[in-house]
């Protein structure tokens, strides 16, 4: 038992011992964020340790100028869709020889 001594005669009681519901629920609470806390802490060493001590976890080098250069040098290869406007001159390109984008052919 905690006791506040103010002066020899007067004595407060400012904690008995009880634990009430709002205790209990600010220890429950207060036991998730030190969980989540530790097991975040032991994640990150773990792959950190993975990353320090496997190679198939190291970054690579990466430099956006060189990627910036071989996707503008290989452009079919790119994910940009501005060139597929020139597949469409030529649709036995796209469709093959004996197909067309007719809609009459679907059911024959």
């Amino acid at each position: 038992m905690t006791v506040y001594i103010t002066s020899s005669q007067n004595k407060q009681t400012i904690n008995d011992g009880s634990i009430t519901f709002i205790d209990g629920f600010a220890l429950f609470i207060a036991s998730l964020v030190v969980f989540k806390f530790v097991f975040g802490l032991i994640y990150t060493i773990k792959w950190n340790c993975r990353r320090c001590t496997k190679s198939y976890y190291r970054k690579g080098n990466f430099d956006i100028a060189e990627e910036f250069k071989r996707l503008r040098k290989d452009r079919k290869g790119a994910y940009s869709t501005d060139e597929d406007d020139d597949d469409d001159e030529n649709p036995e390109k796209v469709f093959g020889s004996k197909e067309t984008n007719s809609v009459n052919n679907v059911f024959d």
